[in-house]
């Protein structure tokens, strides 16, 4: 499973679906790169702050044709259920004040089989509807009836998905739990109803948080006098404090959550985190900052990233730590051991089909 929300989803849209109609082969991650160089600037054209506020007081402040143009021009018309492998991105509904995981896996229960996946345009158009910078989505799915008609079935109104879950991993981890309950026949049997966490190979790549050294971003004195319109977006810091105060809190709950799920069952060697630690003066983490000057920079970051030491979180104080037991591997050398783990059990898939088809015939 490939998991993402926001530009995550963006991403994993793109590990998901062919490249081109010649190949069945989804991009690289040099490709993915090019996409980002290329489409940053398109998205997020440079303007002023002056001007970037004024937009926001009527309304959205940036065009959203751009995004969604080369959102449908990456998966074209394939639902969730189409693609190269699973799926999930997390949205949330404005309508009902509701977050929705919505994934590759087929619904399950009475009359929600003939239900139809949604397009992964759609999908991905709502997940990336961040409050104030993009429009909300608004799209409808259906049913399809015994003689071929289909019928709305439900009505979504969405936006950005990182308003309830912005990093998914523990939505993936339990979203696999859930078909394992539930006796997915994609998935082995459990053991006494049980669900195996040793079994899970995760790995959780984020979009950068600030160092922890270096984490007075906003003081109590300095809040303490903001009206409601500086707690959405603070001229002068061109931030908006809230989003940056939910993102954050969310991102160390499920890191570190997740991390403990590991550890309790002795397995913490199979959870890698990759997060960039960056200076909280900069704004190399600003969402809308597509400068080639910035851009360049990310994919330095990024590159360095590689080459530092692996560092997981201690089960104590919950802040990231070299592990005990002599000099860390890389995280390149990390993400490699991890790509061994998961080559060689997809060729043991690919070996089990076989014998089965075999035994079939």
């Amino acid at each position: 499973m490939i998991a993402g929300t926001s530009t995550g989803a963006l991403i994993a849209a793109m590990l998901v679906t062919p490249k081109d109609d010649k190949t069945k082969r989804p991009r690289t991650a040099e490709e993915i790169k090019d996409v980002y160089r290329e489409l940053g600037p398109k998205i997020f054209p440079p303007m002023s702050r002056a001007w970037k506020v004024l937009l926001m007081l009527c309304g959205p402040i940036y065009k959203p044709k751009p995004l969604h143009d080369k959102i449908k021009e990456i998966t074209g018309e394939l639902s969730l259920d189409q693609t190269l492998t699973t799926i999930l991105v997390p949205v949330f509904d404005v309508r009902r004040l509701f977050p929705i995981v919505l994934s590759s896996y087929k619904l399950r229960g009475k009359d929600r089989e003939e239900v139809m996946k949604p397009k992964l345009s759609d999908v991905c158009i709502g997940t990336t509807a961040a409050p104030t910078y993009f429009p909300a989505h608004e799209f409808q799915g259906y049913r399809r009836l015994p003689n071929g008609r289909r019928v709305i079935d439900a009505r979504y109104h969405l936006i950005d998905g990182g308003v309830g879950t912005n990093n998914p991993t523990m939505e993936a981890i339990t979203k696999v739990a859930s078909e394992l309950l539930c006796e997915n026949p994609d998935f082995p049997r459990l053991t006494n109803n049980v669900v195996d966490f040793t079994k899970y190979v995760v790995i959780s790549v984020g979009t950068g948080s600030f160092k922890e050294d270096m984490m007075e971003v906003y003081t109590a004195k300095e809040c303490a006098g903001w009206s409601a319109r500086q707690w959405a977006f603070h001229i002068r810091r061109a931030r908006s404090p809230i989003a940056d105060m939910f993102t954050h809190a969310s991102n160390f709950q499920v890191d570190f959550n997740v991390a403990m799920l590991f550890h309790s069952h002795g397995c913490e060697g199979n959870y890698l985190r990759i997060q960039a630690m960056v200076d909280p003066s900069s704004n190399n983490l600003s969402m809308d900052n597509a400068t080639a000057e910035n851009m360049e920079e990310l994919i330095t970051i990024g590159q360095g990233l590689l080459k530092e030491p692996l560092a997981r979180v201690d089960k104590r104080t919950g802040m990231y730590r070299k592990p005990d037991g002599g000099e860390p591997p890389t995280n390149q050398m990390e993400l490699e051991r991890f790509a061994r783990i998961l080559s060689n059990e997809r060729r043991g898939r690919l070996q089990n089909e076989a014998l089965q088809a075999a035994k079939l015939n």
